[in-house]
């Protein structure tokens, strides 16, 4: 093979191969991309039911057991009396 033609036959590799290192790059980037942006939006919708849960009730607990069987006590003890 004459000289030309090797450089220009290796000349076209290189350029398919800067082409596939690009084409790939580029994909990975969109793809990081892509898993970034779905990550942030799951963290900022997590952090805005939390803020908005303790704006809404904030003096409330989160398991308020006490307030339940108070409830449940109030509501037999009115049977109970309706009752007799």
């Amino acid at each position: 093979m004459p000289f030309c033609k090797t450089f220009a036959i290796s000349a076209r590799l290189n350029l398919i191969t800067i082409r596939l290192y690009i084409h790939f790059s580029v994909q990975q980037l969109l793809q990081n991309y892509a898993f970034s942006s779905i990550v942030a939006h799951r963290d900022y919708i997590i952090y805005y039911f939390i803020v908005e849960s303790c704006q809404a009730e904030p003096n409330k607990k989160v398991l308020d057991t006490e307030s339940s069987d108070n409830d449940l006590t109030t509501e037999m003890s009115s049977d109970e009396e309706q009752s007799s």
